[in-house]
């Protein structure tokens, strides 16, 4: 939109004009400062407002971070536990005690090496020793793949600046040559989630109790620690496993990779070409149409951010990363423009118009 002075301002007839003549010269303003008339032409300057918009601009942004940079879970599987095998012999630790092979283990199946809290594990022939088994692991994962692209269009309004020249065919058109520039400062800025991984696991962990043979043998009373080498009493290095229950704890975790992207544009547009003119009364109607030269100075920013939640804990920033880059262009191309005026009196006109480029 564009305001400018009147093109042809009311002129004194000639009466008056001779009355002025025959005063001492005074100062008087014009109606139209920025109009110049050369021969049969009018030069004129116009500034204004001119709101723009682009065509679609698209951002590619790419990522530093994939599940891969992710830490490695427990997947599915069986982890044997502290209790050790339900069979043969092997180092077996308990909540309550431990059995362990001692020196002579591998010659007789017996051993001294071991260790209860009470007498009270000391059932009928039996010591008896409560404890973990073995933990099976079921571990799912879940990834949803987001995009690192966007797309938008741009729009600002800046100044435009115009130099136009006319000359009369007749009384309704006119023809001339128009040198317009202007400045515009456009951005925009997006947020995307380039992948989320949802993680879950599940321990199940098999509680069991054995029971090692005593028959013959008296026990100290407890607590009571064997050593590896004795002496000592010795019990069944093979205990009689049975299961007792299980716990079962299940952990899950959120990974989510956020995108934070800006791109910023400062153009500035020159363009030449000639237009035509009707006018009708107050209202006039202009086109043009040329060459347009287009210098653009390009800026895109990214923040990649590895946010993580244990649970259903909130989302906090685990690992960040930024880039940017700064690129100027110089693109010619061309334009073409309508344009509508209406003066408005004491001279000055109203101006609106439309105008594509490519």
């Amino acid at each position: 939109m564009l305001v400018r002075a009147a093109e042809n301002p009311a002129q004194p007839s000639p009466p008056i004009q001779a009355a002025i003549a025959s005063q001492p010269p005074v100062p008087k303003a014009s109606a139209a400062p920025l109009e110049v008339r050369w021969g049969q032409w009018t030069w004129q300057w116009e500034t204004g407002f001119a709101w723009r918009e682009t065509r679609g601009v698209e951002f590619w942004g790419g990522t530093d971070f994939s599940t891969k940079t992710l830490q490695a879970v427990p997947g599915t599987g069986i982890v044997q536990g502290p209790a050790g095998p339900a069979a043969g012999v092997a180092s077996r630790s308990y909540a309550n005690g431990f059995v362990k092979p001692d020196i002579g283990t591998p010659f007789g199946g017996d051993t001294g090496f071991f260790s209860y809290q009470s007498s009270n594990q000391v059932v009928g022939s039996n010591l008896v020793f409560i404890g973990n088994g073995d933990t099976t692991y079921k571990f799912s994962q879940r990834v949803q793949q987001g995009s690192t692209s966007w797309d938008t269009r741009l729009s600002s309004g800046g100044p435009l600046v115009s130099l136009k020249g006319d000359t009369a065919v007749n009384s309704h058109f006119t023809l001339g040559a128009a040198l317009d520039l202007g400045f515009w400062h456009m951005e925009s800025s997006h947020q995307t989630d380039a992948f989320s991984l949802y993680q879950s696991s599940t321990a199940t962990t098999q509680k069991v109790t054995d029971s090692y043979d005593t028959s013959g043998i008296i026990l100290p009373p407890g607590p009571y620690t064997g050593t590896f080498t004795g002496p000592g009493p010795v019990i069944s290095a093979l205990p009689a496993r049975a299961n007792a229950g299980s716990s079962t704890a299940s952990t899950s975790a959120l990974v989510v990779d956020r995108l934070l992207q800006r791109t910023a544009v400062d153009l500035a547009t020159m363009s030449l070409g000639p237009r035509l003119g009707v006018t009708e009364g107050k209202w006039s109607f202009e086109s043009q149409s040329g060459l347009a030269l287009n210098i653009a100075r390009w800026q895109s920013w990214q923040r990649e951010e590895l946010l993580a939640a244990q649970g259903s804990g909130p989302l906090r920033e685990a690992l960040a990363t930024g880039r940017s880059e700064t690129r100027s262009l110089l693109a010619p191309g061309f334009f073409l423009q309508a344009e509508v005026r209406r003066e408005l009196g004491s001279g000055w006109t109203l101006s609106v118009l439309g105008r594509y480029e490519w």
